[in-house]
């Protein structure tokens, strides 16, 4: 029993914690860093219909240049 109160406490404090840093706002900053940004490019455009920022971006250890994708979605979104 005492175990399941923790465990009840436990959820109902992250829950708590997670309103006030985040807010009533459920949207997700998303960064992709991939060989195939273009085509990740066109799937949020035109499959989730939101809009993308491409920001140039250097490897620390390889020193080479490839774009990190960044897109602002909705919680429920997130997924896809």
């Amino acid at each position: 029993e005492k175990g399941l109160y923790a465990i009840i406490g436990l959820f109902v404090t992250s829950k708590t914690i997670d309103l006030v840093q985040v807010g009533l706002n459920r949207s997700k900053n998303v960064l992709i860093i991939s060989d195939k940004h273009e085509d990740i490019r066109k799937e949020i455009l035109f499959q989730i219909d939101r809009g993308v920022t491409r920001l140039p971006a250097y490897g620390g250890f390889t020193d080479q240049e490839k774009p990190i994708l960044m897109c602002v979605v909705d919680q429920s979104e997130f997924i896809k």
